[in-house]
């Protein structure tokens, strides 16, 4: 099908905050819907974490990794970053999600020992219409 101004077809982004804490263990945060295809993840670092093994993991079941994989908070300053290398398998897959998925979030500490709220986990997805995808 040719390219128009009509398609392919715009999609809306929709957008899940995740607050993310020391105490994080997994812990349910949120869901995505069936069908979703995640598309992008951020870390949103409010504190900068002491050590250097302090990480973030965001997945489907305790300890999952599908969507942020060790992102590693110690390493990196307070400020808003692209989870980059550190993104899940269903990050970079890109398809859609074949059942409802409740969002659960762990914060390794490893050596660190900040404590109290971290800052938060942007997950942004697309849900496309029934026959639709966003494969190129």
């Amino acid at each position: 099908m040719p390219v128009t101004l009509y398609y392919p077809k715009a999609k809306d982004t929709l957008v899940k905050f995740i607050p993310i804490a020391s105490t994080d263990s997994s812990t349910e945060k949120a869901w995505i819907p069936k069908d979703a295809i995640v598309t992008g993840a951020y870390v949103i670092q409010s504190v900068a974490v002491d050590g250097t093994t302090g990480t973030i993991s965001v997945g489907w079941s305790g300890g999952g990794t599908e969507v942020v994989n060790a992102f590693n908070c110690s390493t990196n300053d307070a400020g808003y970053h692209a989870v980059g290398a550190k993104a899940g398998a269903d990050l970079i897959a890109c398809t859609k999600l074949t059942a409802d998925k409740k969002v659960i979030a762990t914060f390794t500490a490893g050596d660190s020992t900040t404590s109290g709220a971290l800052g938060f986990v942007k997950i942004e997805y697309v849900v496309p219409g029934s026959g639709e995808s966003i494969t190129s």
